[in-house]
């Protein structure tokens, strides 16, 4: 109850008018941020397509060589981090 005094307090809300335009207010605050994080998390996901399509051909060159190399644990290891990117990116674009 103190906590409903309180928040009735501190909005200024000295009638059920006043609690209904807040509410709402707080309807359409929350509809355009909701809208808001829906895109950028649609951009997001553009990005990071374009991220791992990016480390795949990067790294694809290299991947290639390792596949051709005679030794290839030995072409491997000085490769590796270019090898797990473009590994990554393949199977997260497949």
């Amino acid at each position: 109850m103190a906590k409903a005094l309180a928040f009735v307090q501190d909005n200024n809300i000295r009638s059920i008018k006043d609690l209904e335009e807040l509410v709402v207010a707080t309807a359409d605050d929350y509809t355009k941020i909701h809208s808001a994080l829906k895109a950028t998390e649609a951009r997001l996901t553009k990005v990071n397509l374009m991220i791992k399509t990016g480390q795949y051909l990067a790294n694809k060159d290299v991947y290639r060589q390792c596949l051709n190399s005679k030794n290839k644990a030995d072409f491997r290891e000085p490769h590796r981090a270019e090898i797990t990117l473009y590994e990554a990116a393949r199977k997260y674009l497949q």
